[in-house]
């Protein structure tokens, strides 16, 4: 790294040093709001990721700046994530504008792609990967 490169970083460094966060929670303490602040020569950029809780109080959906701009003249834009919870809480799904949906089986990935035999009949949990 050059000289030139680190006089950067260090600029960068002193431009966001002290810069606030703020966290706003609801009533039942969960997050719905982070809001960063960028504090440039001549402005202060707020930006803020927003939070969506179904009633049990899982997280059902997280959209960043930039997103949540456009979605303010756009209803059609997506968030960034959406989570499909069990009532206990479990993630079973995620959705992103960046990647594809991903399952989730009892806290653990399901691969698409993949192949499942049952071992025994019994059991509902007892899968086997071939």
């Amino acid at each position: 790294m050059g000289l030139r490169s680190m006089d950067m970083i260090n600029k960068n460094l002193q431009v966001h040093h002290k810069t606030p966060v703020v966290t706003v929670q609801d009533n039942r303490m969960l997050t719905v709001r982070d809001i960063h602040y960028h504090c440039q020569p001549d402005h202060i950029d707020d930006r803020i990721t927003r939070y969506r809780f179904n009633a049990p109080g899982s997280l059902s959906t997280s959209i960043d700046p930039r997103l949540a701009e456009l979605q303010q003249s756009n209803q059609a834009i997506n968030p960034n994530f959406t989570y499909l919870s069990s009532l206990t809480g479990d993630v079973l799904r995620t959705d992103s504008v960046d990647a594809d949906a991903t399952r989730f089986w009892r806290n653990q990935k399901v691969d698409a792609k993949a192949i499942y035999v049952l071992r025994q009949p019994v059991s509902i949990g007892q899968c086997e990967r071939m």
